[in-house]
Order: structure tokens, then sequence, then C-alpha cells
């Protein structure tokens, strides 16, 4: 049985920090030894549960605690009595520390998986990555356009490269809108936008209160926002600047986004950059049309069932929400639903990283980019539209 061990900074409620365990887990039951290792502790997430979960040490947010540097001996000597087959690292402390780790253990197969979308590393963790990435069996993407930011920005050849997209937990259930929409305290005749993610500048609630000014107050548009952080306050004074604080409603931080979907009208995504966020996805799995902002690979992902704004503005965002809100809209977001539950189950992204892995290893014989096939440049349910 193949041995995994995903290397991540550490299991938590958003992005990256929840796909990793989920990840694991499917992986788990689809017959792989995966465990998953920590390099500093945080909140677990439901799916640890199902996952072996290893911390090598007590950090946090890149600073030493209780042990110095020590939590990287204890990662090494973590790796060489696990003796994984594939080392799988995510997230940016796991891309060098976890990679370097393994190097040094021998771990016959390496593979990094790409968060990030903004490349701003400073000159020598960008050196480090590059010289790490050379040593990387694949590296993965998730999309042709974040594949192409990651090899001219990060210095990776194309055809180390392998597009697999993120993956999510699909509920086969019907959800229940009015549940949902009580849950929230919704109106009838209200239309509910939700956007979730951490309440940090780069997902620029900011520019998504501001469009919700721009909104016609006839359409009585309600701004619901899941995710917590620093600028709550700043969000909210913003919000009563703009006279719209009556229908702001920062939830704070929700384990479940996916059913809160069903009370949706549309998923707003304001966010610079992003490589593949999973709200996005469950709105997609939900039927549920799609405001989106235009960071680089959006339109790839989700111009043809939703809304790309034309550019970075509030204006632009705003009319992303309206168009968003036609019938036709619903109507494209719910004929690309069933096609969207198949391509993007978690299930689905745990069987193509094993034909990766399958592919590295030394009976495997096959380039990472033998899996791009996987991934048409054109998604399935846009054939639908």
């Amino acid at each position: 049985m193949m041995r995994v061990l995903h290397i991540v900074s550490h299991v938590g409620t958003y992005g990256g920090e929840r796909f990793v365990p989920a990840l694991a887990a499917a992986q788990r039951r689809a017959g792989l030894d995966a465990h998953v290792a920590t390099l500093y502790d945080g909140p677990a997430s439901r799916a640890t549960m199902e996952v072996p979960l290893h911390s090598a040490g007590r950090t946090y947010a890149g600073r030493a605690k209780g042990g110095g540097f020590l939590f990287f001996f204890r990662l090494l000597r973590l790796i060489r009595q696990l003796r994984p087959d594939v080392v799988h690292t995510h997230l940016a402390h796991a891309k060098h520390w976890g990679r370097l780790a393994a190097m040094i253990a021998k771990v016959p197969t390496i593979v990094h998986t790409e968060h990030a979308n903004a490349f701003r590393e400073p000159p020598l963790k960008k050196t480090l990555a590059r010289i790490l990435h050379r040593r990387t069996a694949a590296v993965v993407a998730f999309s042709h356009a974040h594949a192409q930011r990651v090899a001219a920005h990060d210095g990776v050849a194309p055809d180390r490269i392998a597009v697999i997209p993120n993956g999510i937990e699909v509920n086969a259930r019907a959800l229940d809108r009015n549940a949902a929409r009580a849950r929230l305290h919704v109106a009838a005749g209200q239309h509910v936008v939700l956007s979730a993610g951490r309440l940090d500048s780069v997902k620029r609630h900011d520019l998504a209160i501001d469009a919700l000014a721009l909104l016609s107050r006839g359409l009585d548009a309600q701004l619901f926002i899941a995710g917590d952080g620093p600028l709550r306050d700043a969000l909210l004074a913003r919000a009563r600047e703009r006279r719209v604080e009556a229908r702001l409603h920062l939830l704070g931080y929700r384990a479940d986004v996916g059913a809160l979907m069903a009370a949706a009208d549309v998923a707003l995504n304001s966010s610079e950059s992003e490589a593949m966020p999973l709200a996005l996805l469950e709105a997609m799995c939900a039927g549920v049309p799609i405001a989106c902002a235009p960071w680089p690979g959006a339109a790839e992902l989700f111009a043809e069932v939703g809304q790309i704004a034309s550019d970075a503005s509030a204006a632009a965002l705003a009319a992303a929400i309206v168009s968003a809100l036609r019938p036709e809209a619903l109507l494209r977001a719910r004929a690309a639903m069933p096609l969207a539950r198949e391509t993007f189950s978690i299930d689905a992204t745990a069987a193509r990283y094993a034909a990766l892995y399958r592919s590295l290893t030394p009976d495997g014989g096959r380039s990472p980019s033998a899996n791009r096939s996987e991934v048409p440049a054109r998604y399935p349910w846009q054939r639908l539209v």
C-alpha cells in the first residue's frame, strides 16, 4: 500500500488548511495510507478525525515557540519513522521546510501543491523555492492559468506541472432553501449575496461593501460574509460610511457554508488573488450563480457558469452581481450543477492525485504533464452553455 505524508503548516478552517485533511481522508477511503503532519498546531477540522495527524512542533505564523527550530528536526525524525513513498507539501511554510526535510530524508517522490496565486515571496525565499522545485517530482496547479503563473513566477518547467482542480465533499442530499434562509433570518423578497472568506485585506470585502452600496435599494440585496479576521471593525465602519450597515451581515466563521449556499441567490468572490476558492466550488455544486472579481484564472474556471467583473472596481463587481441575479444565470448554474459535482468531488480529486503519484513512482515512467489530459482546457460543464 502506498504511504503518503501530507505536510502542511496547520489544519484549520479556511482554504488549504481545510482541503488537506479532506484530501487525505478521501485518499484513505480509496486505499492509500495517507497521513497529515503539521508544522505548527492549529484547530483541527472535522476531516482530521479520519486521518492520522502528526505535529512536528509548536510554532505560529512562522515564528518558533517552545522549541525554536527544533520543529524541523522533529519533522525530519517523523518522516524517517513513517518512511512514506510520497511526501506531498502544501501552503507556504511546508513549501520550504517540508520539502527540505523530505529531501534530507531521501523520500523517493516529492509533490508540492501550489495554493497561492499571488507570488510575493522575498528574494531569498524565492531562490530557495526555485532550488526546491528542481528536486520536486511534480508541482500541482489548480487551473491552466494558474499553471502558467507557477511556471512564470516560480521557474517550474511546464512539463513538471500537473493541473488538478481542488475538490470538496459534495452533499448528495438536496439542500433546504427555506431552512437555510430561515437560519439567516432572510425576509421574503430579499436577495442573498453570500461571500465566504477570512476578513483579510486580500479578500477585498471592502470592495464587496462598496459594490453593495451601488446596488439599487429596490433590488433589496443583502450581503452576508461568512468568515472572521482582523478587519471586522473596519468593515463595519465602512458599511456605516456607505450607509449599508443594515444590509451587511458579518456571520463570523461558519463551518456550514456549503449548507448556507442553499439560501444564496448569488455567491460572491471579491478577492484580489485566489487560486481555486472552495466556496465557489460549493456554490457550483449547489447550483448557485457566481459573481467574481477578475483574478487570474477566474475566467477559465467560472466565466461560463458565472459573471466575471470586467475590472477590479466596485462598479464592475456590482454589475456582475446584477447579472448573476438574472433568471438566465440561475438556469446556467442549475444546468452545470451535475457535472460540477462530478468534477469537483473530493473523491475525484483524490483519484487524480493517486494517478499522479503512480506516474511519478519508479514503475510509473510517465511525466506529471501526462495527467493534464484529465483536466481539459475547457471544463466539462462548458459544453452545456
